[in-house]
Order: C-alpha cells, then structure tokens, then sequence
C-alpha cells in the first residue's frame, strides 16, 4: 500500500512540474504513475470502499494540485519564459494610412509592397492582381499589412 500511494504522490508532484517545465513529458509520467498507483492499490485492497476512496483522494489531490500550480503560474512566470519574451509587443498598424492613397510599389498578386507619403508598407490586394504603380486606396488592416484596393480618381 505504501508503493501505491508513493507512486501516486510522485505522479501528482510530477504533474506540478509539467505546468513549469515545457514538453508534456512529465505530465504523461505522472498520469502513468497514478494510474499504476490506482492499479497496485485495487490489487491489494480488500474492500470495494478503500478503491472508490482512493480514486476519489487522488481526484481530489490532483485538482488541489492543479489549482495551487495555476496560483503559482499567476505569481511567477514558466521557467522558460523568463527574458526572451518580456517586453514583446505584437505588430502594430498606423491608423491614420487608412483611407490613404498611394502606389502599388510591386504587383499585388495578391500581397506585395505598397507607397503612401513616401514610406513603403506590405499590403494585399483586396480582391484581384494589382500591377506595379497602380493608384491604390488602404481600406483596412490586416495584423502587420494594410488591405487595398484600385483607386480610380
């Protein structure tokens, strides 16, 4: 009874350490040992209330787990995301190029390169091809390029 229980305590440390760590590996690990922990109990058990307490505890002590790696998480970053990812900031798009006229600086087929005022931009075509040093109009952003589409004057 002692091996079961050791083998599901490791198990549930070992699923503490999956939230911290990345790969999945020790997450499976520690599933495994629990399931062969619930199965080496079953097997020396006695009584059917001693199997149904003991999945019941280790339920329970997994989302006690569960809930205190979440907690820690909140404090403290994932190991691996220390410095590389501070202070990352996703592409960003001016909002005033909308509704802005300018140059297709290559063909748009259907992405390419577009010039407003000067400075260059990636844009894609709305709908169709666009041939390099057509008059274009911005009418939207997508992430980090502007849509387009043929400016008739």
């Amino acid at each position: 009874m002692i091996l079961a229980v050791g083998l599901g305590l490791i198990g549930l440390l070992l699923i503490y350490f999956e939230f911290f760590v990345p790969g999945g590996i020790l997450g499976v690990m520690g599933g495994g040992l629990i399931f062969v922990s619930m199965i080496l109990f079953a097997w020396k058990s006695t009584s059917l209330y001693w199997i149904v307490f003991d999945i019941f505890a280790f339920l329970f002590l997994l989302i006690v787990t569960m809930r205190i790696a979440f907690w820690r998480i909140k404090k403290k970053p994932a190991i691996y995301a220390v410095d590389d990812q501070m202070g990352y900031v996703a592409p960003q798009y001016d909002k005033k190029l909308i509704g802005m006229k300018g140059i297709a600086l290559t063909d748009l087929k259907p992405s390419g390169h577009i010039e407003v005022e000067g400075d260059q931009y990636q844009a894609i075509s709305e709908s169709s091809y666009i041939k390099k040093g057509t008059s274009i109009k911005i009418i939207a952003s997508e992430i980090s390029r502007y849509k387009v589409r043929i400016y008739h004057d």
